[in-house]
């Protein structure tokens, strides 16, 4: 019978081969440059032979091809009575880039808060444990992590856009508009900001303002697949199908390869081509 690890290995196996998810979210999420914890020194990620038994485990540890390996090697690995701090800690990160991709999602957040206490400004971290916040449900507190991510870098614009998702997922539309005009203010180019920033006001009854971020997000692109989808939604919402029905029909037009519009007009009663 397969121990826990092995079950949570085993689980994962059948979902995910390749660490491209992971590398996605864990290091290119934001584009941020790794923390000096994460890669500060020459040595630091090296490990030393010497330290433990269990060569093998640390290449596979270490290696981005199959996330269920690395996750029962790290395991191992952190079981080691001769494994110093600095060690533990990135074993603590490699294993939660792994349940991470494994969709383990609870485990990753345990992994990523063990470094966290000893690097509570690692940005790559906090943004992987941001993700697998949000993709557990604990949306309010993806968005304390990304919060701390702009505190760290206020002009970073993907970061003011995740924190605002986050608030909006949260329920909290104020902060959510708040973050999304942090977002305009860095990028007055952002079709994103100008979309979830309509979805706020939207959501605050602030519709003058809705519509107007609308506009702005469809002046930088007029065949903005996304905003003219959310323009549909927000007609909808309001009883005018009309409108709602010729966004739709313009999101679907700039984009035939989207579901939810497509959805969204048979919803309404309208058919759409294959």
């Amino acid at each position: 019978m397969l121990g826990e690890t092995g079950q949570r290995a085993t689980k994962g196996q059948n979902r995910v081969t390749k660490f491209s998810v992971a590398i996605t979210v864990f290091g290119a999420l934001l584009h941020i440059a790794p923390s000096p914890l994460s890669a500060g020194d020459a040595n630091y990620g090296q490990f030393d032979d010497s330290a433990t038994t269990s060569g093998p485990d640390q290449q596979d540890c270490e290696q981005q091809d199959r996330a269920y390996v690395a996750l029962l090697a790290c395991s191992r690995l952190l079981k080691a009575p001769d494994l110093d701090a600095k060690k533990r800690v990135h074993i603590y990160a490699l294993r939660g880039r792994a349940s991470l991709v494994l969709f383990d999602f609870g485990e990753a957040i345990q992994d990523f808060t063990e470094v966290l206490k000893s690097d509570p400004d690692n940005l790559t971290i906090l943004a992987g444990r941001a993700e697998a916040l949000s993709q557990h449900g604990s949306h309010g507190n993806a968005a304390n992590d990304w919060a701390h991510i702009v505190s760290l870098k206020p002009g970073d614009v993907a970061a003011q856009l995740q924190l605002g998702i986050s608030h909006y997922k949260a329920g909290a539309f104020d902060q959510a508009a708040a973050a999304y005009e942090g977002a305009v203010k860095l990028d007055e180019k952002n079709p994103e900001a100008y979309i979830g920033l309509a979805k706020a006001y939207e959501k605050l009854n602030q519709r003058e303002k809705a519509d107007a971020s609308l506009v702005s997000a469809l002046k930088i692109n007029p065949a903005n697949s996304s905003a003219l989808f959310v323009q549909g939604e927000i007609a909808e919402a309001r009883g005018n199908n009309k409108q709602a029905i010729e966004s739709y029909s313009l999101s679907l037009k700039a984009n035939g390869m989207q579901i939810k519009p497509r959805q969204a007009l048979q919803r309404l009663g309208v058919e759409t081509p294959p």
